[in-house]
């Protein structure tokens, strides 16, 4: 979860539980069962003097509510249809990423507004598809350099990771380990919203990932899916 701290102090997470799918009856679940529930355990990482990630600490661990039936633990919300809960961790960081502190809320209820919310989000999207198809890569690199560069303050990548990551993990039609490369037209979407309204995502309606997605083949491998998630998460200047 290192990408979601932006900066040293208190974390707040909520979980929020829902009804699974039934693989016997192809159907949602219409409660929470006996045996929902999630354990979240966070730890932090020191640096060796090799400089190796070495020895965890655990900061603290948080469990569904559950009770005793029967002698099992079973949880304590099984037959409803929702839970919700949160809990606050302190995190020790040495960055603050601030980029969010004053951006605007772009989420709103008025219907005119978020349908040229929608307009603005799907041409930025639109935007990043065409440097894919027709731009180049050092053209990419400008669109996605904010988004990388705090990426790898937060997960203390080093010099020789992040080249790899641009090298290797960012395809580009132009690399010269692939077969194809193409990503699919804007459609069938949802908007999203994150970071309490200040970041909003196009995701698919079917699976919830990016709505910038495409496929490649590397040269002797299988063909494989590339979802563009969160470099694509956007705060549109105002």
């Amino acid at each position: 979860m290192n990408w979601e701290i932006t900066q040293k102090g208190p974390q707040k997470i909520t979980i929020r539980l829902s009804p699974g799918f039934n693989q016997n009856a192809k159907s949602m679940h219409s409660s929470l069962m006996r045996n929902s529930g999630v354990q979240i355990k966070i730890e932090k990482s020191f640096i060796g003097t090799d400089g190796s990630w070495g020895d965890e600490e655990e900061v603290t661990t948080y469990t569904t509510p559950q009770k005793i039936v029967e002698g099992k633990e079973v949880s304590t919300f099984d037959g409803k249809n929702f839970f919700e809960d949160s809990f606050i961790f302190d995190a020790e960081v040495p960055y603050n990423i601030n980029i969010l502190d004053n951006a605007e809320v772009l989420f709103t209820k008025n219907k005119d507004q978020l349908k040229a919310l929608e307009k603005e989000v799907v041409a930025k999207y639109n935007e990043i598809r065409g440097i894919y198809l027709k731009g180049t890569k050092d053209d990419l690199a400008n669109a996605v350099y904010e988004k990388e560069k705090r990426l790898a303050q937060q997960m203390y990548l080093s010099s020789e990771t992040i080249k790899n990551n641009w090298d290797k993990e960012y395809q580009f039609r132009t690399d010269e380990d692939l077969e194809f490369f193409d990503l699919k037209p804007i459609e069938k979407y949802k908007m999203t919203f994150y970071a309490n309204g200040k970041l909003v995502c196009l995701e698919k309606i079917n699976n919830e990932k990016s709505a910038l997605w495409g496929g490649f083949k590397r040269k002797d491998k299988g063909v494989g899916t590339y979802n563009l998630h969160s470099a694509i998460c956007v705060s549109p200047k105002r």
